[in-house]
């Protein structure tokens, strides 16, 4: 469960720091950490001092998964606002071809 908690933040810092390449090697050790978790154990039982201390950690593991979730909610209207931006830049500034500014120069024609 350590290990999956180690993930998780990683995963966290890789949004943060817009590490595309680490959050996939994160979530790829996730996925892989979770196979492991859910293969039967006969591990310790819940109402042991073990069980409780594992019980405490996937509660942790949990509340970490709900940040990286809103950090990649966060960062996906980001991505949307800066797309948006840029196609509608696109819509209303068309900058001047080399080409009319090497002819208004030839006729003697001041560029604006």
């Amino acid at each position: 469960m350590q290990e999956l908690a180690l993930a998780v933040q990683q995963a966290q810092a890789a949004v943060v720091a817009g590490d595309l390449r680490d959050l996939k090697k994160q979530t790829t050790r996730q996925r892989e950490l979770c196979q492991l978790l859910r293969e039967p154990d006969p591990g310790p039982r819940s109402g042991t001092q073990a069980g409780c201390e594992l019980q405490a950690a996937a509660r942790h593991v949990a509340q970490m998964n709900r940040v990286l979730g809103a950090l990649l909610r966060r960062a996906r209207r980001s991505v949307e606002i800066i797309a948006l931006a840029h196609a509608s830049r696109a819509d209303t500034y068309l900058p001047r071809q080399i080409s009319q500014i090497k002819n208004a120069r030839t006729l003697g024609q001041p560029h604006v």
